[in-house]
């Protein structure tokens, strides 16, 4: 008898059920869910969800995916599960700017 595809990948993979979602340690990065500028395209507003009260984050960015940039001063303390952070962006770089929450500090 042939196994089935879903069994065989729960058996391949190990889950830590000490780990809970909420845990700052482990799960200490937000998730990105929109991103909106002001008219003159100076500002992004980054949305974020699943950030954990009382964490440490900065924003980090990217043009090619590949290489992330710390952005100076992005440094921000966590006071609720979802924020809105505001970062000053260049109007030639808008487009292709990829943007990215770490936890911890920015340097």
């Amino acid at each position: 008898m042939e196994e089935s595809v879903d069994s065989a990948f729960a058996k391949a993979v190990e889950v830590n059920t000490d780990t809970l979602p909420g845990d700052a340690t482990s799960f200490p990065l937000g998730r990105l869910v929109n991103i909106t500028f002001n008219e003159e395209l100076t500002v992004a507003f980054l949305q974020v969800e699943g950030l954990v009260a009382g964490q440490l984050y900065h924003v980090t960015g990217s043009v090619n995916v590949a290489n992330f940039f710390k952005f100076f001063d992005s440094d921000f303390t966590a006071d609720s599960s979802e924020m809105v952070i505001k970062r000053p962006v260049d109007v030639d770089f808008r487009e292709r700017l990829l943007f990215k929450v770490e936890a911890g500090p920015s340097q």
